[in-house]
């Protein structure tokens, strides 16, 4: 059988490439097309929308009113311009929120698929090639399990869960115009450092989950990009150069802690034993709706004087500590989610599993 010449080959890839991006946005928007037909629920989104008079417009005092509000304890100013944007263009009429919830949704499918692809090429060993077919297929896979899993179903059909797709969006970018700067020699300079600084803040400033960016890229320093040494002067540069970053992070974490009010919990009243407890349960249990997502909900209540002295427990403690380790001797990457367990009256929250790492 003869052999494909270089030219056929790559019209082949681009053509396999297309085909594979076309399915990740099709498959997205014909899993979530029954959302178009939801209408606003009484959960937020009565506070949120339907008796918010500060979203209702883009004059100055509604401008002014995103960048101020601190709306059931969250603080999304950029968001609130694009949902100012849609009353101007839609009014209250809630398949246009949905419509635009899952164009968002289609679009991260996107870009996903294109930072996956980009990790696992930086991710293959030096030296060694890997087919460009090898890629695209792999990457569709974790990007397709991602598009469709059922715990998207709440970001996608709950539109006052709308800022995280946002957030999700330029997320995405900065992390691949962060591979770009970093990852890319030639590619590297000013331009890309400042888009990927700009990303970042349109991330935090649409939901303030993006704060752990920063922290994402020193994990992408070490690997794929193996950018970090043992000499101090590499470590100290990779450090600095994030210093715009972590200001950036501690605005937004401050903003959002700030609106949250007396919704903070604080360490004392839950003492660390409880924390400790409710992180190695989060984590687990997100990890386990992943593998079997079935009795899903928006709210799963915290039990009242959890901790570690309890054995289900201690054995989340045993099993994530177990876990961590065995990838850390023999996988030298963990690469499938991102899982923020945070204090309060909820254990755990599908839409906090969105965000790929």
């Amino acid at each position: 059988m003869r052999a494909r010449s270089p030219q056929a080959r790559r019209i082949f890839l681009q053509l396999s490439r297309r085909w594979v991006i076309a399915l990740l946005i099709a498959l997205p928007l014909v899993a979530f097309w029954p959302s178009l037909m939801g209408n606003f629920v009484e959960w937020d989104d009565r506070e949120n929308f339907l008796g918010n008079q500060g979203f209702r417009g883009l004059g100055w005092a509604n401008i002014r009113w995103a960048f101020t509000a601190h709306q059931l304890g969250v603080f999304q100013p950029l968001s609130w311009l694009l949902l100012e944007a849609e009353y101007c263009l839609w009014a209250l009429q809630p398949i246009a929120y949905h419509a635009v919830s899952l164009a968002l949704h289609a679009v991260n499918a996107w870009l996903l698929f294109g930072l996956v692809q980009r990790l696992l090429e930086h991710g293959r060993p030096q030296g060694q090639p890997t087919a460009a077919a090898d890629t695209s297929l792999a990457a569709g896979a974790a990007t397709l399990l991602f598009a469709i899993h059922p715990l998207r179903v709440e970001t996608v059909a709950w539109i006052s869960c709308q800022p995280y797709e946002l957030s999700f969006l330029f997320s995405f970018l900065s992390l691949r115009a962060y591979l770009r700067w970093q990852g890319d020699g030639a590619a590297s300079g000013a331009r890309w450092g400042g888009l990927t600084f700009l990303c970042v803040v349109s991330a935090m400033a649409s939901k303030a989950v993006a704060v752990t960016l920063p922290l994402l890229f020193l994990v992408l320093d070490a690997y794929p990009l193996r950018r970090l040494r043992r000499d101090g002067g590499t470590v100290a540069r990779v450090l600095k150069e994030k210093a715009a970053f972590f200001a950036a992070a501690g605005f937004f974490a401050y903003q959002a802690l700030r609106a949250r009010g007396d919704g903070v919990v604080p360490l004392a009243s839950d003492g660390v034993s409880q924390r400790l407890a409710q992180a190695a349960y989060g984590t687990l249990f997100y990890l386990g709706k992943t593998i079997l997502p079935v009795r899903l909900s928006p709210y799963y209540p915290l039990s009242s004087g959890i901790s570690l002295a309890q054995p289900a427990y201690l054995a989340c403690g045993v099993a994530l500590v177990g876990i961590t380790a065995a990838v850390l001797r023999w996988g030298r990457r963990w690469h499938p989610l991102e899982c923020r367990p945070r204090p309060g009256t909820c254990r755990s929250s599908d839409r906090k599993t969105d965000f790929p790492a």
